[in-house]
């Protein structure tokens, strides 16, 4: 998990702000030392076995890694300082700030400590002897835009019984069956069969060797058919020496690693970045011509024969002689490649299923466990010999000793797979998702969180990074749940995109406790032994919690970046404790908290990223040195229903992109909410007082919302308008009006463009709405809107039409709508439609007897009253 952090931390000191950071404060140099150290790290990460994750070296690591993390924090709050974009100065930093050399001497020395921390890990690592994966001419590469995700461990346990598997592809490997100078072997068996872990352990045996001059292995995945990618791949495998590079020469060039830098690795993938299909082709043929190899291709997804033909020719071209073993789930992949060779790998006997399963409980003792035994040997025969399935559900026992906990587990086995029948592995999960998905052991049991909330949670904790500078984060964190979804890991209640109601099993939930291990802790009145490397805490409980009643070796920690309380707030004592002892704080969660004011301390909280004070109702404002906290980018304040004004210096904030309120004001202060240059979410709820949404005289020369995509207003009894350039906004893309009961949505200017950029537009509880109104959807909006939701409309007579792009369309509770548009059955990306509680419709949209039914028969779901009547046809 750390590994994929500081992955996209080193993309982020690539980038072309932090390359402006060190320009304008003079630290260049410290910045790229901090990058080559990232790097060192996370290539010991990545290569690091399962079992080595427990070691106490691998935890000083994870530690070295947050201490670098924090410089550069460091440097991005001092050069938003230097910039002054808040317009403050903090006393304690003036000095430095206005000594540049002074600056880089404190920043040089910090980064100094962290190198020759590393250096010291890698001392008692050696001492140790980790052994760690090498070999005669291997690299291990996975071209991506950061560091690989997919670089092969090899243990123990990850080949119990594949001895007889592995001599027979030895066998396949040295025969001389096939005249061709290059033969290829397919390895084809399902997902979490074994497959990468037996080409592993023939690709790592005492004598292979021997028997090739080059052994090569690239990760392929989706990629065998983009020629380019996949010679990309292999020529950085087998460039920087990779023929005949010993281990002492990698240490001589490794300043702290026992292994070739990431940097060094990541230059030669880039090294050929620039040459064409051509020229790659010419270097491949350099790279074997004369020699015998080995090359694995592991996890062919799709290939067309005649590109593959195309390869083979290619590297037939020079090479004395050729072996391919490719690894597949797909039969038609293994056909494709090699006809007449396929390896068709079965699962595990029952014995060794057994074996690896209390290899992987139990570390390979299961005395006096006969009770737990007997239950464990039902679960692990319904894994049915797949490695995956058996690591999935030991991993989920570990550490359990009760015979209720293992029994559950028995009787719920089907929720660790998905739709298809297959286990759900975190070891198969892509870098970026394995973060996100160990953030879930913070949450509690049970619970349920909106995709939007979830999105900025991971994004104050650095999970989401852009590839592309300009991608909007917000996005990026969609896609995450989107994936997690499809692999099973997350359930998702309605289906309603970034506001979908997000929640995951109870047992899924404690396979995300046990991946995240000790760095995420659940604090309740039971709570005695706090590990040492613990960062991310949360407090559970049904009362405020006392300071006293935690226990004291926690609040010692000095290295917490994330403090959140599950039910109700903290008491004052242990909120004022937490804000001056945690100083490395990036995510606070307060809500439902009782407190008037929160202390002026805050201030002093510089990593500070999202601040949750929602729901509590006594508080009545913020103090002022909230507004040095430049880093801050979420702020909840929704559900304070006694909150007043916000201090104006918060629109100066530079970070802030999300802003939930509940306020007592009769307006905003536009110019405060246009000074927030990125922000990018905007929320209004439970404002009964609110009559506009801005003082209309404040505004009126103002770009107010400019940078907004998510705009929400909800419960606001008394609002009478909204800004009538509204329907100008370039970058809205997602528009929700809900229970304002005067809102008129006619009293808005219309323009011809439109809302460029409507993605998704939810409108419910609005009694003066009768039709949709020109400027909500005419314009650009006919050609993105893609989403409508509908409720409550007790006065809507008609639904929009003529929306090309439209997938979703869902109506609950409009009595008055009687019939649907004609033009209906032209929306032909129309994928989802959903009535509820509309009496004369569902009787008109009946299946074949409907009158309105020919007008939809097209769409591939249709759910009355919750009910999907197309499933028949869709099975």
């Amino acid at each position: 998990m750390e590994e994929a952090i500081i992955a996209a931390i080193v993309v982020e000191l690539g980038s072309a702000a932090f390359k402006e950071i060190g320009a304008a404060l003079g630290v260049t140099k410290q910045l790229e030392e901090l990058k080559e150290t990232l790097e060192s790290i996370n290539y010991t990460l990545l290569l690091a076995p399962e079992a080595d994750r427990a070691q106490i070296w691998f935890k000083r690591l994870q530690g070295v890694y947050y201490d670098a993390k924090e410089i550069l924090d460091d440097f991005e709050f001092y050069h938003l300082q230097w910039q002054g974009s808040a317009g403050l100065k903090v006393r304690q930093f003036l000095f430095i700030l206005n000594n540049p050399f002074r600056f880089r001497w404190v920043m040089g020395r910090k980064i100094k400590w962290i190198r020759e921390s590393l250096c010291r890990i890698k001392t008692d690592k050696d001492a140790c002897d980790i052994n760690t994966r090498g070999g005669k001419g291997v690299r291990w590469v996975e071209v991506t835009n950061s560091v690989s995700d997919t670089f092969p461990s090899l243990c123990k346990t990850d080949v119990i019984g594949r001895d007889k598997d592995a001599q027979n592809i030895l066998e396949l490997l040295s025969g001389d069956r096939i005249s061709s100078p290059v033969c290829t072997i397919p390895i084809v068996g399902m997902g979490g069969i074994g497959k990468t872990a037996l080409a592993l352990k023939v690709y790592s045996g005492d004598g292979i060797d021997a028997s090739f001059d080059l052994k090569l292995w690239a990760s392929v995945k989706e990629d065998f058919n983009n020629l380019k990618n996949l010679l990309r791949k292999i020529l950085a495998s087998a460039s920087k020496c990779s023929d005949h590079l010993k281990k002492e020469q990698l240490q001589s060039q490794c300043k702290c690693s026992d292994h070739l830098n990431t940097e060094q690795l990541q230059c030669q993938c880039k090294s050929f970045d620039h040459l064409p299909t051509e020229q790659l082709q010419i270097q491949l043929k350099e790279k074997v011509k004369g020699k015998t190899f080995l090359l694995v291709l592991d996890d062919v997804r799709s290939v067309d024969r005649a590109k593959w033909v195309e390869f083979l020719s290619l590297l037939s071209e020079g090479a004395l002689k050729g072996k391919i073993i490719v690894t597949t789930r797909d039969q038609l992949v293994a056909s494709a490649v090699s006809p007449d060779l396929p390896y068709k790998l079965q699962g595990l006997t029952l014995e060794d299923s057994r074996h690896l399963f209390v290899q992987w409980t139990f570390g390979g003792d299961a005395r006096n466990k006969e009770s737990l035994m007997k239950i464990g040997e039902e679960i692990v025969e319904k894994c049915k010999g797949v490695v995956g399935a058996i690591r999935t559900v030991a991993r989920l026992l570990q550490g359990k000793r009760e015979e209720h906990q293992w029994l559950t587990l028995r009787g719920d086995f089907r929720s660790i797979f998905d739709k298809k029948g297959r286990f759900i592995s975190y070891e198969e999960l892509p870098f970026h998702l394995k973060r996100c998905f160990a953030y879930f052991s913070n949450l509690p049991k049970n619970f349920k969180i909106l995709g939007i909330e979830l999105i900025h949670q991971w994004i104050a904790q650095g999970f989401i990074q852009p590839s592309v500078e300009t991608q909007e984060l917000e996005k990026i964190g969609q896609d995450y749940i989107c994936e997690l979804m499809s692999r099973s890991f997350l359930q998702d209640t309605d289906g309603y995109g970034l506001f979908s109601t997000i929640k995951i099993h109870d047992l899924v939930h404690e396979l995300a406790i046990s991946v995240a291990q000790t760095e995420y802790l659940i604090v309740d009145s039971h709570v005695k032994d706090v590990p040492e490397n613990v960062r991310h805490l949360s407090f559970s409980g049904k009362k405020n919690l006392q300071k006293d009643k935690v226990p004291s070796p926690l609040l010692e920690m000095r290295k917490v970046c994330t403090v959140g309380f599950q039910s109700v707030g903290p008491d004052r004592c242990l909120l004022d404790a937490c804000i001056s002892r945690f100083k490395c704080l990036r995510m606070l969660g307060l809500g439902n908290s009782s407190f008037k004011a929160l202390p002026s301390s805050i201030g002093g909280l510089k990593y500070l990223r999202y601040l949750d004070l929602s729901g509590n109702s006594e508080i009545e404002s913020l103090p002022h040195s909230i507004c040095r906290l430049l880093l801050l980018e979420t702020l909840m304040l929704q559900g304070c229903v006694k909150f007043l004004k916000l201090p104006k210096d918060v629109g100066k904030l530079p970070r802030l992109r999300c802003l939930r309120l509940t306020t007592r004001g009769r307006f905003l202060s536009g110019k405060l909410i246009a000074g927030l240059e990125k922000l990018q979410c905007l929320w209004i709820e439970e404002c009964g007082e609110l009559e506009h949404l801005f003082d209309i005289e404040e505004i009126r020369n103002q770009h107010v919302l400019s940078t907004v995509s998510v705009l929400v207003i909800m419960n606001c009894k008394n609002l009478l308008s909204l800004p009538r350039r509204l329907s100008s906004l370039p970058k809205l893309e997602n528009l929700v009006i809900v229970n304002c009961e005067k809102l008129d949505l006619t009293k808005i200017d219309e323009c011809d463009d439109g809302l460029v950029n409507l993605r998704y537009l939810w409108v419910g509880k609005l009694p003066q709405l009768v039709d949709l109104p020109g400027w909500l959807l005419g314009g650009a909006a006919t050609t993105t809107l893609n989403h409508i939701r509908i409720t409550d409309c007790s006065t809507l007579t008609t639904l929009p039409k003529d929306l090309k792009c439209l997938r979703k369309l869902s109506i609950e509770k409009c009595p008055l709508i009687a019939s649907l548009p004609d033009g209906m059955n032209y929306l032909a990306k129309l994928e989802e439609f959903r009535i509820s509680e509309c009496l004369e419709l569902i009787h008109r949209c009946q299946r074949e007897k409907g009158a309105d039914w020919h007008k939809i028969s097209h769409v591939r779901d249709i759910y009355l009253n919750g009910i999907n009547i197309q499933d028949s046809i869709n099975k």
